[in-house]
């Protein structure tokens, strides 16, 4: 996992627990360039993820949080050739 860019705001990691189902992934299939929250319809559950989904990414996929938008999930698969940039205002929680 490669971070960068130049924070404006907090960064933390928390403990909390989470009970989830394990192994449903939600996928994004959708345009190269895209907001995270534009389109539910763009991920393979037709829903945005959630705090107990395992998110993929796509090689390709330029993906962008946008503020003021939170956006959850329980593991997070970036893949090379992807990238994934949260704007100052905007959060990522990763559970796992």
């Amino acid at each position: 996992l490669k971070v960068g860019g130049n924070p404006s705001g907090p960064m933390w990691a928390t403990d909390t627990p989470v009970t989830c189902t394990p192994g449903i992934t939600n996928t994004w299939q959708g345009a190269a360039s895209a907001d995270w929250h534009l389109n539910s319809m763009d991920w393979s559950l037709s829903r945005l993820p959630g705090t107990c989904d395992h998110v993929t990414l796509q090689t390709g996929i330029s993906m962008h949080i946008k503020s003021p938008a939170i956006a959850k999930a329980f593991t997070l698969t970036i893949p090379q050739g992807a990238e994934l940039s949260v704007e100052a205002g905007a959060e990522l929680s990763v559970r796992k």
